[in-house]
């Protein structure tokens, strides 16, 4: 009886999907509180616009160029999902904003609206020649499609490490998305055996550049780092990263950072502004670089993201 009804709710939450998404993606400049509803924040200066934590010197650099309030607080997933009356937008990974609001707004009505791509980059694996040896011994091959599948296993038996991050931040999700699949089934049951091996089976935890760092230290650091390729091979070309064997594989997969309106708010100005070179070395700092900016990955696996995240320790 339990587990039909784990099952039911996993579904019901599945099925909410594609009311989020629908609802959030079709606000942008309609009258109803999406971005172009309003010129400002409501309080006649510019919008009130928070970061996650990783993403911080982003905001910065947007206060001091006047395009958001100056001294914003962080927010991450977690805050998120709750009701942020004093913020406007939101800045963070993809799909948070969407993520988020299963918590936030069951009805899918309110929330966070009409998430915009800011930057984006390919999402990318690193190993080790320590990690290498690993994968081998669990017949993982990193250019086979199926990888995601191998690896999700492979790392639910302890046989390799994972670093994506601890599973609750917005970062971390973002990192999770291309095991969502594999971690969460059609009828929304989450593995929380494997989410829990997953997130904490890793010799080291933080975002992919702390654990991409690690791996550059004789003994540390996951079998397999996954984060923003650009990151991951800037940290391989460096004098540690070729001494331990850094080796990085890029996936089709997108990662991409989005600003999300919350109320009456325009945030045309900030996305211009995040777009503008003046930030290339910010955004460089979380391994997102200078190609257009990708909507594609969004709204991708949300609902199944969002059960691993409640299901990360």
């Amino acid at each position: 009886m339990g587990k039909r009804v784990v099952a039911v709710v996993g579904a019901l939450a599945l099925v909410a999907a594609a009311l989020f998404v629908r609802h959030a993606l079709s606000d942008r400049g309609n009258g109803d509180g999406g971005p172009g509803a309003g010129t400002d924040g409501g309080h006649g200066g510019p919008p009130v616009v928070a970061c996650t934590p990783d993403l911080a010197d982003i905001c910065q650099a947007l206060a001091d160029d006047g395009v958001i309030v100056t001294g914003t607080r962080t927010l991450d997933l977690a805050d998120a999902a709750k009701q942020p009356a004093d913020v406007d937008g939101w800045i963070t990974w993809s799909p948070a904003p969407i993520v988020a609001n299963y918590q936030l707004d069951p009805s899918g009505r309110e929330g966070w609206r009409s998430p915009e791509a800011l930057r984006s980059a390919p999402l990318g694996l690193a190993t080790s020649d320590n990690g290498r040896s690993d994968l081998m011994n669990a017949s993982c091959d990193l250019s086979s499609p199926d990888v995601g599948s191998c690896l999700a296993q492979a790392a639910a038996d302890g046989d390799v490490s994972l670093g994506v991050g601890g599973g609750q931040e917005a970062e971390s999700v973002a990192r999770l998305a291309f095991l969502a699949s594999d971690l969460v089934d059609n009828s929304g049951n989450a593995d929380r055996g494997a989410i829990g091996a997953i997130t904490s089976g890793a010799p080291s935890s933080g975002t992919a550049r702390e654990q991409a760092i690690s791996q550059t230290r004789p003994g540390l650091g996951a079998d397999v780092v996954v984060g923003p390729a650009p990151l991951l091979r800037e940290i391989a070309r460096s004098e540690q990263g070729q001494t331990q064997g850094l080796e990085v594989k890029t996936e089709p997969e997108m990662l991409s950072v989005v600003v999300a309106s919350h109320g009456p708010v325009d945030l045309d100005k900030v996305v211009e502004a995040a777009g503008d070179a003046k930030l290339a070395d910010r955004w460089a700092g979380v391994g997102l670089t200078d190609e257009p900016p990708s909507n594609r990955n969004i709204t991708a696996d949300a609902g199944k993201l969002y059960q691993v995240w409640q299901a990360a320790p």
